[in-house]
C-alpha cells in the first residue's frame, strides 16, 4: 500500500513510555532468496537476510515485515548490533534445523518473495520506515544462477540505498550466505545525485515529482520547489515505501494549455548526493486528448549489436500535453491486425510538445551503446516481438486508437549499408507520411549510428520555398557513414496537382537515375537520391545534375536544373 508522508511531525507516545523512534536504514535487508531450488546447497526456502549495521541493538518488537501484498507482525527478538538474522517461512523452519550459528524467525503468513520481483519494506514500531527495496530477476547478472538456487546479496553494505548497481547474486558456492558476511561483498560507492525524470499530474491541484533513486526525505520535505508561470505550493510529501517521489499539492490549479516548468533544488538521495541543476527541471501540463499523427514513431533498433537493446522512439509533433497512461506499442499478427500488446505507462505520463520518449528493453545496455543518447527520456519495458529481418511497430492509445504504424524491413536501409547491427531506422521528415518507404535511411556513424532520445541525424530541415525546390547537402558521400549519405530534393508549392519528372544526370547529360517519374505531388514534400544509379551501384564521383520537370494541371511545364556531388570518404 502507497503511503504518503508530508511534513510535518508526529508524537507516538505512552503514558510514561517514549517509543523508540528508527531512522531510515537504521536496519537493512542485505541477502534475498526468491527462488530457492535443491540444486544448490542450501535449504529448499525462501529467506529474506536482516542485518543491523548501528552500534547498539534493536528490539524488533511491534516492526513489521511486507512485501507488496501482505504486512507481517516480527516478534520480540533483539538484534544486537552487527548481527545478521534471518526471517523465514514458517512452513519451511524444520529445513534450518542444522543452522545453529545466527538467529532464525519463522514466519506465518510468510509475505512470499515473488521470483520476478517484489517491494520488500521494514516499519518500525512507530509506523515509520526503516528500509525499503524493490527487487528485480534482472538483478542477477547471471542467467544460470537466475535459474534457481542463488540468492541476492548487496555488494556495499555503507550505501544501501542504492538498489540494481549495489546487488547480484551470491559468488558462494553453496548458493548464498545466510547469516554471515555476504560473499560479494566490495566497495562500490554511490557517487551520483538523484535525477528528476518527470513530472506525474494527479489532477489539476496535485504533482508528483517523479527520481530515478531514493531520496533522503528530509531534504524532500524541505525541498526548494519553484513554478513557471507561478502556482502556489501548499505542502510537499514523499511517497512511501518507494522514496523516488515527491507528493506536490498545489494552493491553485494548474489551468489545461498551459505549459508549466518546474524546478526543484536542495534535494539528496539517501547516501547524501545532491541533486543536479542539470537534472533538476521538467515540464507538466493538464493533457488533452490524442490524435491520429500527434505521435509519430520516429526511429526503431530492431537489429541491436550482440548484448545491444532493441529500441522504438515516438517524437510529439503536436502542439499539445499528452497522457501516455494506458497507451500500448504492439506489432501485426499475420492478418496485419494489432497483436503483442505492451501497456507502455499503467500510471500518469506527461508527454510534453517535441520531446521524445525511447521504449527499450534494456535502458541501462542502452545507454552504455549510445553515450550520446539522452538517458533521461528511455522508458525500460517489456517491448512486443520485432524481428530484426523485418515487422511492424504500431503505438496504440487508451482509447484502442491506432496513432501511427510502421512496418519496416531491411531495405529501409541506406544501400551501401552493409551491417546492419547496431544502426537503426531514422525518420527523415515528422511531416511526411510514416510509411512512405523515402521517408526512412540508416543512422550515421558519427552519431554512433542511432540517436536514442534526441533529434535525428538524417532529419530533413525544410525551409520555406515557394513555387520552388532546393537540395541539401549540394554534397554527399554515399559510402561514408559518418556524414548525411544522401541528398534531400525538397519541394513547395502553393497549389496541389502537380505532377513531377525527377531526373539525375552525369555532366555528359547521359541519365543515371530516375528519383521520380509522374508522381503526384501535394503541396510539399521530398525525394531522396542515395548516390546509386539505376541499377543500385554507386555512381562515380563528381559533378551530377538534378532536372526538375514540373507539370501543372493545365499542363504547363516548369523545369529547375541544379548542380549536386557525389563525393567519397578519404
Amino acid at each position: 500500500m502507497k503511503r504518503f508522508l508530508f511534513g510535518v511531525f508526529l508524537c507516538f507516545c505512552s503514558i510514561g513510555v517514549q517509543a523508540q523512534f528508527y531512522s531510515f536504514n537504521d536496519l537493512l535487508i542485505t541477502e534475498i532468496m526468491a527462488r530457492p531450488s535443491d540444486r544448490t546447497q542450501l535449504p529448499d526456502s525462501e529467506y529474506a537476510e536482516i542485518h543491523n549495521p548501528g552500534t547498539t541493538a534493536i528490539s524488533l518488537l511491534n516492526f513489521t515485515f511486507s512485501d507488496a501484498t501482505r504486512t507481517v507482525p516480527l516478534p520480540d527478538v533483539t538484534i544486537e548490533a552487527g548481527e545478521y538474522l534471518l526471517l523465514v517461512p514458517a512452513t519451511r523452519l524444520d529445513l534450518w534445523e542444522d543452522y545453529t550459528d545466527f538467529k532464525i524467525i519463522p514466519l506465518s503468513p510468510w509475505p512470499t518473495l515473488n521470483v520476478g520481483g517484489d517491494d520488500l519494506s521494514f516499519k518500525g514500531s512507530n509506523g515509520e520506515l526503516v528500509f525499503t527495496i524493490s527487487y528485480s530477476d534482472t538483478w542477477y547478472r547471471d542467467n544460470i544462477k537466475a535459474d534457481g538456487g542463488y540468492s541476492l546479496e548487496m555488494i556495499d553494505l555503507n550505501f544501501p540505498c542504492v538498489e540494481q548497481a549495489n546487488w547480484r547474486a551470491s559468488d558462494d558456492l553453496s548458493g548464498g550466505t545466510p547469516g554471515r558476511e555476504n560473499s560479494v561483498l566490495a566497495e562500490n560507492p554511490d557517487t551520483e545525485g538523484p535525477i528528476l525524470q518527470r513530472v506525474a499530474l494527479d489532477n489539476s491541484n496535485q504533482l508528483r515529482l517523479i527520481f530515478n533513486e531514493k531520496l533522503d526525505p528530509t531534504s524532500a520535505l524541505n525541498a526548494s520547489i519553484q513554478i513557471e508561470p507561478m502556482l502556489a505550493i501548499e505542502s510537499i510529501g514523499i511517497m512511501e515505501p518507494s522514496m523516488r517521489e515527491v507528493i506536490v499539492r498545489l494552493n491553485e490549479e494548474a489551468i489545461e494549455g498551459i505549459y508549466y516548468s518546474i524546478q526543484v533544488n536542495g534535494i539528496t538521495d539517501c547516501s547524501g548526493n545532491l541533486l543536479h541543476e542539470t537534472v533538476n527541471s521538467a515540464n507538466f501540463g493538464l493533457p488533452s486528448p490524442a490524435a491520429p499523427l500527434d505521435v509519430v514513431i520516429n526511429e526503431i533498433l530492431p537489429n541491436p549489436r550482440t548484448g545491444g537493446a532493441k529500441f522504438v522512439e515516438i517524437y510529439n509533433a503536436s502542439e499539445k500535453i499528452l497522457n501516455l497512461q494506458n497507451w500500448r506499442l504492439a506489432n501485426a499478427n499475420s492478418a496485419g491486425d494489432p497483436d503483442n500488446f505492451r501497456t507502455i505507462a499503467s500510471d500518469v505520463f506527461l508527454f510534453g510538445p517535441q520531446e521524445y520518449l525511447v521504449f527499450t528493453d534494456n535502458s541501462s545496455v542502452l545507454a552504455s551503446e549510445y553515450p550520446k543518447g539522452k538517458s533521461e527520456r528511455f522508458l525500460q519495458m517489456s517491448l512486443p516481438s520485432y524481428p530484426q529481418s523485418g515487422g511492424s511497430v504500431i503505438l496504440i492509445d487508451d482509447n484502442v486508437t491506432i496513432l501511427d504504424e510502421l512496418n519496416y524491413d531491411e531495405d529501409l536501409h541506406h544501400p551501401l549499408v552493409k551491417d546492419y547491427k547496431g544502426v537503426s531506422l531514422e525518420r527523415i521528415s515528422v511531416n511526411t507520411p510514416t510509411e512512405s518507404r523515402e521517408n526512412w535511411t540508416s543512422g550515421i556513424q558519427s552519431e554512433g549510428y542511432a540517436t536514442p532520445g534526441y533529434q535525428n541525424a538524417q532529419r530533413l530541415q525544410v525551409d520555406g520555398i515557394a513555387d520552388n525546390f532546393s537540395i541539401e547537402p549540394k554534397s554527399f558521400a554515399p559510402d561514408d557513414p559518418g556524414t548525411p549519405n544522401f541528398a534531400t530534393i525538397s519541394y513547395q508549392f502553393a497549389n496541389q496537382g502537380n505532377v513531377a519528372n525527377i531526373t539525375i544526370y552525369d555532366v555528359l547529360g547521359r541519365e543515371i537515375k530516375k528519383v521520380a517519374q509522374n508522381e503526384l505531388l501535394g503541396t510539399e514534400g521530398f525525394f531522396t537520391w542515395d548516390g546509386t544509379d539505376q541499377t543500385g551501384r554507386k555512381a562515380r564521383i563528381g559533378y551530377y545534375i538534378v532536372l526538375f520537370e514540373i507539370y501543372d494541371m493545365e499542363g504547363r511545364l516548369r523545369s529547375f536544373k541544379e548542380t549536386i556531388v557525389v563525393a567519397t570518404r578519404f
